[in-house]
């Protein structure tokens, strides 16, 4: 049985999601009082009033974020080249590469989401969305053996893809601690839809011959191994309904979110910290697949494609299949405000950190916040490590009167490089293959959303 089918699948409904919602730790909203895209970043940080927000109004988005992907693209005689072209050096380009090359990628279809206070103070949200995530871990050595022009062996021990896609549902809730403490938590029930886990242990280069020793696992509502004989996994015909798909739903998992916000100074200081995702789903093995797999290709087509190992590579699955558990993406965030001049101005900073499976990607974000009228925010920010250059800048916009609830905002602004067109040359653009647009800047995302809002009790308007 041939890779390709299922990494197809994973990259194919990852473009579909990208054309829908990504929601998920937006980290521009963190200091916006009115949005409640915050409440995805801390359970603690809530909006200023209740919200319902549906699809597909919720949101438009994507997001993309790696600590090399601005070093794949270079400008060369008036014209963007990829790093492997003869133009550029193997020295300016292996020299900019951090030891260990992580990407990550989150969409969020949010279905349903609802907010509201209750008469003591809580505020209590529910929704559903659906959630595809994919990281990947490359280690330098990989592009050494791409770029170099001589014999080469090494070993990577910790090549690594990893996606999930899940549906998950959750309610949360605020806990007030007097009136200078707030707590708040989220629980999620995770039913799992699609899962892979690829695993590069050997990769080795002689006489211009590219070779690959590894494993993969893979389980989710596009396998059907009940009656799996160990020797050919049953294909799953669809039919049309839903009842056909929710019959291989069989893998479920559960989450939960942590938050934290104190506020000192008479409010004008705020500090605030949060762990989101943290949790798993376990697939079932009725739905699963698992092998060990070997390909030798020349070096130029692993050059031109990455994903060429595809056309020939075939896995060699066990006799038997047995129950795995897979742990979410876990994020953690940490920020602290300053306002003044009645919070209508403030200063933000904000450390995000991401646990990959295979690596770990921390940022800094610093912002300006200006709130001129209680339903109207603006923020400009700027984001720093991760190999985000100075220049990469952030912004929103947020306007929450009594009805509605717009938002709109980048955490990365790109400063150079062009994209292109098209679903197959945008999956080749997130791999950083031949072919493909370029950024200058490492991480890039795009945002937007609309709900309704719900009035606020009195009680919470006159502690404001």
């Amino acid at each position: 049985m041939k890779i390709q089918r299922f990494i197809c699948a994973i990259l194919m409904l990852g473009a579909v999601l990208a054309t829908q919602s990504a929601s998920a730790q937006l980290k521009t909203s963190y200091f916006m009082e009115g949005s409640y895209f915050r409440t995805d970043l801390n359970p603690a940080l809530v909006p200023t009033r209740g919200y319902l927000a549906l699809s597909p109004l919720s949101g438009y988005a994507y997001g993309s974020y790696s600590n090399y992907h601005s070093y794949l693209g270079y400008y060369r005689n008036g014209e963007y080249v990829d790093a492997y072209s003869p133009l550029v050096s193997a020295n300016e380009f292996l020299g900019k590469l951090p030891n260990k090359c992580t990407m990550s990628f989150n969409y969020d279809v949010n279905l349903f989401k609802l907010g509201f206070y209750t008469l003591n103070g809580a505020f209590w949200n529910i929704g559903s969305s659906l959630r595809f995530v994919l990281d990947s871990t490359i280690p330098k050595e990989y592009y050494k053996l791409l770029k170099s022009d001589e014999p080469t062996n090494i070993t990577a021990e910790n090549a690594r893809i990893n996606s999930d896609m899940y549906l998950e549902n959750f309610i949360g809730r605020t806990f007030r601690l007097g009136e200078n403490i707030t707590l708040g938590a989220r629980l999620k029930f995770l039913v799992g839809i699609n899962n892979a886990i690829i695993n590069f242990n050997h990769i080795s280069v002689a006489d211009n011959q590219f070779s690959v020793d590894g494993n993969m696992k893979a389980a989710g509502v596009f396998y059907d191994s009940t009656n799996y004989d160990g020797e050919v996994l049953p294909e799953i015909e669809y039919g049309d309904s839903l009842e056909s798909v929710s019959d291989h739903v069989k893998s479920f998992g559960g989450a939960i979110d942590l938050g934290a916000e104190i506020s000192l100074f008479d409010k004008h200081l705020k500090v605030s910290g949060a762990i989101t995702d943290l949790g798993f789903i376990k697939w079932s093995k009725e739905t699963m697949m698992e092998g060990s797999m070997k390909a030798s290709y020349d070096k130029k087509s692993a050059v031109e494609n990455l994903l060429s190992i595809m056309d020939k590579d075939v896995i060699e699955m066990p006799r038997f299949f047995s129950d795995y558990t897979s742990r979410l993406v876990t994020n953690i965030n940490l920020g602290v405000e300053y306002n003044f001049l009645h919070n209508h101005f403030s200063v933000g900073a904000l450390s995000h950190t991401r646990i990959l499976h295979g690596g770990i990607m921390t940022e800094f974000t610093a912002s300006l916040n200006v709130r001129p009228t209680n339903w109207m925010s603006l923020t400009a920010s700027h984001t720093f490590f991760n190999g985000n250059v100075p220049g990469t800048y952030g912004a929103a916009v947020n306007l929450h009167p009594r009805a509605i609830n717009i938002f709109v905002g980048v955490d990365y602004i790109p400063t150079g490089g062009v994209i292109m067109d098209g679903v197959e040359d945008t999956l080749l653009w997130f791999s950083g293959l031949e072919g493909a647009g370029y950024l200058s800047s490492n991480s890039f995302n795009i945002y937007f959303g609309v709900g309704f809002n719900f009035g606020r009790p009195d009680f919470l308007i006159n502690q404001q």
